[in-house]
């Protein structure tokens, strides 16, 4: 009998051990992901616009009860999330309604059940102007998502995320959702969007199940991948405000004021160059010249000059030229009176052609300074 206790002893303390290892090891895979996966926004404000044109249908629904829709989802999304949030409505006024304060996702669903109809018409302007001061004490970085149609749409709006943007800097990220079906809306959306340094613009269509809510959530708060989440759905929007839908746009950031060639690119975007030269051909000189209006407009504008050449010659001499070249367009720039903040350079020799070297005039489009917007 004493030795079946003791086979059973023997039993039952490597069982425990077992079950110790498997629990530690389940401790240790769990902690590796989750530290994968760091927060990286401390602070959301939501932007709701609740002004007369969201009482309009679309989709077979009214466009505030589609807001409606969509907060309730995100707010199911946030529960799980160490936060502050708040709420700014958009109506006959602008008004503070939840917040900001460490997010409670009963509170937060109050402040938008609370919203029942759609009057008014004020600018969203007033309403990012507030957000300024709503944001003036909080750390960390920080999210402003604007859900709206985007049909009262105006320039006052853009300046104020920009000033927005420019106070808050590299911490904040803007995120649009736009409401209802409207063309102009979509465009509006996603220029709005464009005035942070990150965020970008959504269609509440595409948030309309779990998955992507929760996507668009992780995209967010852990920069996950927004593939599949762009405005990109409505026939004839124009993200970038330059004439070119988004359907034949090659180049959807076009800066404010810039010309655009036939595929929506800035014309200046390639500035070509003679063979073994880095000086500026005075054609281009002028048109940097037009450039510099550009920069003057949109302040918060940030590019890349990349220089590259044709294959000919020896990789180090060539990779030097490259940047000679990316240097001598920045000089231009910086004499008409950009901003050096605003413009980087970068010589990649001839590492990435944008046509085969196998022929005079190829080659000639390889020798070349190419302007990147960040």
């Amino acid at each position: 009998m004493m030795k079946n206790w003791g086979k059973l002893t023997v039993i039952f303390i490597m069982c425990t051990l077992l079950s110790a290892c498997s629990f530690f090891g389940k401790k240790q895979i769990d902690s590796s992901i989750k530290a994968e996966a760091v927060q990286r926004i401390e602070t959301l404000l939501v932007i709701f616009d609740a002004t007369a044109t969201l009482a309009d249908n679309a989709f077979g629904q009214k466009k505030l009860d589609e807001s409606k829709n969509v907060l309730t989802m995100l707010n199911h999304e946030l529960k799980q999330l160490e936060l502050t949030s708040g709420l700014r409505t958009v109506a006959n006024t602008t008004q503070l309604i939840h917040g900001l304060s460490r997010h409670d996702t009963k509170k937060f669903q109050m402040a938008v059940n609370s919203v029942t109809t759609a009057k008014g018409k004020i600018s969203m302007s007033a309403a990012i102007n507030a957000a300024k001061y709503d944001l003036k004490a909080a750390s960390g970085n920080i999210a402003v998502i604007i859900i709206s149609d985007g049909i009262s749409s105006n320039n006052y709006a853009l300046k104020s995320a920009e000033i927005l943007a420019s106070d808050l800097g590299d911490r904040l990220c803007l995120y649009t959702i736009r409401v209802g079906n409207h063309p102009q809306g979509a465009t509006y959306m996603s220029q709005l969007a464009q005035k942070a340094s990150c965020g970008f613009p959504v269609a509440a269509s595409k948030l309309n199940s779990k998955s992507a809510m929760k996507a668009f959530v992780h995209s967010i708060f852990f920069g996950g991948p927004k593939i599949g989440l762009l405005e990109t759905d409505i026939k004839g929007a124009d993200a970038d405000g330059d004439g070119v839908p988004n359907s034949a746009d090659q180049c959807n950031r076009t800066p404010d004021g810039a010309v655009v060639d036939s595929n929506g690119c800035w014309e200046i975007n390639k500035i070509l160059f003679d063979w073994d030269k880095a000086d500026v051909q005075s054609i281009y000189t002028r048109k940097l010249m037009t450039a510099v209006k550009v920069f003057e407009t949109n302040p918060y504008l940030r590019v890349e000059l990349q220089g590259h050449t044709d294959n000919t010659g020896a990789a180090e001499y060539n990779q030097a030229l490259s940047e000679m070249r990316a240097m001598n367009v920045q000089k231009i720039l910086i004499q008409g009176g950009v901003s050096a903040s605003q413009l980087s350079t970068k010589g990649f020799g001839f590492s990435r052609p944008s046509a085969p070297n196998d022929s005079k005039e190829n080659r000639a489009l390889n020798r070349r300074v190419e302007i990147v917007i960040h």
